[in-house]
């Protein structure tokens, strides 16, 4: 049944339902601490409840609900220590540190903390250096580590710094979906990666760097969109467009630049199939594409919905937080 509960909501978190994915995802819960009353001890048990906590940390990002997020997170690292404690040993719970501290950053960088994400993500990423260097041969371990250094290229830092750990992220998790090639989970991962990769560039003035990132995000994310249409896919793919617009403007080409800026902005205009609001994770992206074509007047009530959420845009190479604030909307008068 629970798992039952967790099949629903993963289907509906694709599909942009996140408010009933959050119902499934309680219920799935409730499941879980009916019988961690009657068996504390059970260490698996609270495993799966953690993991059910963590997908609500997630849709909890995913609704704007930051402060939710972080507490959930939370929750869940002090059930994976209290299995730490009770077996020291076990690598599997060690993993789940990782996974959970990750989430744990992303709540923290949406409302801006990023000290506090930088201290927790450089934690996860030197526990999965250690899981990787225990068993090289571990994809999933591998795959962490790469996403741990896609997350610390996220946080504010100089150019040099960013475009370091978003090379590593994309170096480590290549070596993942080569022993993963029909893997579609760690091909949107690196694709993520190439995006963040090709923003780093495009900040530095590496524009046909930038551009070839981009480039390879498109070969590897265009067949799963192909495929399937999900919320996390539609927009991993306008924030492809919004920086091959951004490196067209860079390179003088005003025109294409205008053409990518708007099929990001067309993806995420499209009406959701359950005919709700905007989903909160198309927000950023669509207001920023929306400044970089001057259409303030529709981007406004986006960043208001933003602003209400207190939520700060993933924006490397810089240590003004001012200006990662999405209501200030990186664009044009930027570059």
């Amino acid at each position: 049944m629970a798992y039952g509960e967790q099949n629903l909501a993963i289907v509906d978190e694709a599909r942009g339902r996140y408010a009933e994915a959050e119902q499934a995802t309680l219920a799935q819960i409730a499941l879980y601490r009916q019988w961690l009353a009657a068996r504390p001890a059970d260490l698996p048990l609270r495993e799966e409840e953690a993991n059910a906590l963590s997908w609500l940390s997630t849709l909890s990002l995913r609704q704007g609900k930051l402060r939710a997020a972080q507490e959930y997170a939370a929750t869940v690292i002090e059930a994976i220590d209290r299995n730490i404690a009770a077996e020291p040993a076990n690598m599997e719970w060690a993993s789940d540190v990782v996974d959970a501290d990750m989430v744990l950053a992303d709540a923290q960088a949406q409302q801006g903390e990023f000290a506090a994400a930088r201290a927790v993500i450089d934690r996860a990423n030197s526990a999965a250096l250690g899981l990787t260097e225990r068993d090289p041969a571990n994809n999933d371990w591998r795959v962490s580590l790469g996403n741990s250094y896609w997350r610390q290229a996220l946080l504010p830092h100089s150019v040099a710094e960013a475009a370091e750990r978003a090379g590593a992220a994309v170096r480590v998790l290549e070596t993942a979906s080569q022993h993963e090639p029909d893997s579609e989970v760690t091909s949107r991962f690196l694709a993520r990666a190439r995006v963040t990769a090709a923003r780093v560039a495009e900040v530095g003035g590496q524009l046909a760097a930038a551009r070839d990132q981009v480039t390879l995000s498109f070969a590897a994310l265009n067949p799963l969109w192909a495929r399937a249409h999900s919320e996390e896919l539609r927009v991993l793919l306008s924030e492809g467009w919004l920086v091959s617009g951004d490196v067209a403007f860079r390179s003088g080409d005003e025109d294409s630049a205008r053409v990518d800026w708007q099929r990001a902005r067309a993806l995420l205009e499209e009406k959701p199939t359950n005919g709700m609001e905007l989903p909160f994770t198309r927000l950023w992206c669509l207001a920023a594409a929306m400044d970089r074509l001057s259409d303030s007047a529709a981007s406004e009530p986006l960043s208001r919905r933003l602003g209400a959420a207190k939520y700060y845009a993933p924006e490397p190479c810089t240590n003004d937080a001012a200006h990662i604030r999405i209501i200030d909307a990186t664009s044009i008068a930027r570059k």
